[in-house]
């Protein structure tokens, strides 16, 4: 790219296998010629909604995969633990409430509950949420956009 008094020159090779090259010049203060193709609300919709498609059908696959996998685990023995988890649990919790508020016993309960899922379910999780922040960074651009 050279610049020559107002005007850019761009040459364009479309082949590397030919010499054939094109030039022109265009002025920077003419509006109707971009270098980037313009974005419009339409695409980048389209964008957000095909994302947002495959992302959930790939973390509901990834979900839905685990759990048939997962399924011949006996889970009669896990609830009963659990049962006898939670009474020690609720005894920690008032301690840690009183010294750091509710807010810090909330954070160690998401802690604990994310620690305890399969890597199946945190992968879908990720995948998802990743995904719906993505779709919706879209949206609102779409919405911002003109055109």
């Amino acid at each position: 790219m050279v610049i020559d008094e107002g005007s850019l020159l761009f040459t364009f090779h479309f082949s590397p296998f030919t010499a054939v090259a094109r030039s022109f010049s265009v002025n920077p203060s003419n509006s109707s010629f971009k270098l980037v193709p313009p974005m419009n609300r339409s695409r980048v919709s389209l964008t957000g909604l095909v994302v947002l498609v495959l992302g959930l059908a790939t973390a509901e696959g990834i979900y839905w995969f685990g759990e048939q996998t997962a399924s011949a685990k006996s889970q009669d023995s896990e609830e009963f633990a659990r049962a006898m988890q939670l009474e020690n649990q609720r005894k920690e919790d008032r301690e840690i409430e009183t010294g750091f508020g509710k807010v810090y016993v909330t954070v160690i309960h998401a802690e604990q509950w994310w620690s305890a899922l399969p890597g199946y379910k945190q992968a879908a999780f990720v995948i998802a949420a990743i995904t719906v922040l993505f779709a919706a960074a879209c949206f609102i651009l779409a919405a911002q956009l003109r055109v």
